[in-house]
């Protein structure tokens, strides 16, 4: 389907029964029905009481339709109501350069042939290239949003700059753009963009080849866009409103692929450094303390054995472990979270926190036991932390 757009309403009472649909309804009902599923909904207080209405709001200059939606009383106002939120920037965006008005569409309707009518009017405009922003780059059908998820696990796309529909449309922003060529004096002052949950999983490995590069060219990766930062790595498809902002800003932009090329065909060539032992500053704890911990816990592993029998999984643990962590009592929390753990809960906050009391009490290789084992337990998105965490308990180690 055009735009990516996919209804499919299944739940209420029973079927839409046509006959009972005003007529200017039950026709464009009857032009999109086959489009999607839909059934009764229970009217409860409603009834068939004709207070309901669909409306458009629309550009002024063109008349662009930007928003279709059902309501009663003053509900199409929420747009201007929005505009001072983040989620209304777009309108507010429209209204300063291009002005925005509204109208009402259908009117005097029953809460079911609302519904149905916005349904089939999100088709209708839609279908005549209009770009609704509640829909715009939005990935509707499955089978595109998994192959979306697919091609940034197998890392295996190609790197653009997203001008979104709503760009194309309103503002009519077709040219593209691309990444910056590479350049060893920029690349090596450079920053990594922040990635969501379905790109940063997978980009461990590029991250870490692009540090030692930088690191050999006597560069530095910065952990924000500070000052000394020349170039910015973008590890995904990178949205043209972000790119225009950090052009601004005078930063380059690279994209790791392009970066990994460049590094595997240019190693620096830089004279040999005299190999220093890098100075850890290890965390100050009290031995005693320690001792009287690692005891403890010794002590209790009846009574974790008894909790994680009357537990079905790590979650109920987990809580109070985290509970009695806030509240100081680490002897408490220790115990819980180490059942958790054990009952190889999948939630990180577990592992993280268990990790941290470790750390404060001077028990590196439990730290650094309990971090392993969440590699292989945890979800994907908080693998970095927890390598993060990996590398400096090793260093305390050694």
């Amino acid at each position: 389907m055009e735009f990516g757009i996919s209804f499919n309403s299944n739940y209420g009472l029973g079927p839409v029964n046509p006959d009972e649909l005003r007529e200017d309804v039950r026709k464009l009902y009857e032009k999109y029905r086959d489009k999607f599923t839909f059934r009764v909904p229970n009217e409860n207080e409603y009834g068939n009481q004709r207070r309901f209405y669909v409306y458009e709001w629309f550009t002024k200059d063109k008349e662009k339709i930007f928003y279709v939606g059902k309501g009663t009383g003053k509900r199409y106002n929420h747009i201007i109501r929005e505009m001072g939120r983040c989620r209304g920037m777009y309108y507010q965006e429209l209204q300063d350069n291009l002005g925005i008005d509204y109208r009402i569409v259908a009117d005097k309707l029953t809460n079911l042939e609302a519904e149905i009518y916005e349904i089939c009017w999100f088709h209708q405009r839609t279908s005549q290239g209009e770009v609704l922003i509640q829909f715009v780059d939005m990935p509707y059908d499955l089978d595109a949003y998994e192959s979306m998820r697919e091609m940034y696990k197998t890392r295996n796309f190609t790197p653009q700059i997203e001008i979104s529909e709503y760009r194309r449309r309103y503002f009519e922003i077709i040219e593209k753009v691309d990444y910056d060529a590479i350049e060893a004096e920029t690349l090596i002052f450079t920053h990594f963009l922040p990635s969501d949950w379905m790109v940063d999983p997978y980009t461990s490995d590029e991250k870490e080849e692009i540090r030692k590069y930088v690191a050999a060219s006597g560069g530095r990766v910065y952990t924000s866009l500070a000052k000394g930062a020349k170039s910015v790595i973008e590890f995904g498809n990178l949205d043209y409103d972000k790119y225009c902002k950090l052009k601004d800003k005078g930063y380059i932009i690279y994209h790791s692929f392009h970066v990994l090329d460049y590094i595997r065909n240019n190693k620096p060539n830089l004279p040999p450094k005299e190999i220093t032992k890098k100075k850890v500053n290890i965390p100050k704890f009290d031995i005693n303390e320690r001792n009287e911990m690692r005891e403890y816990l010794e002590l209790s592993e009846a009574q974790i054995s008894e909790i994680i029998t009357k537990n079905a999984d790590g979650f109920e643990p987990e809580m109070k472990g985290l509970g009695y962590k806030r509240e100081g009592n680490y002897k408490e929390a220790i115990k819980y979270l180490e059942v958790s753990v054990r009952m190889k809960f999948e939630a990180p906050a577990a592992y993280l926190q268990l990790a941290i009391i470790h750390r404060k009490f001077g028990m590196f290789q439990e730290e650094l036991a309990v971090l392993k084992q969440a590699i292989g337990t945890v979800y994907p998105a908080s693998i970095g932390k927890i390598k993060d965490r990996i590398s400096k308990v090793e260093d305390f180690i050694l």
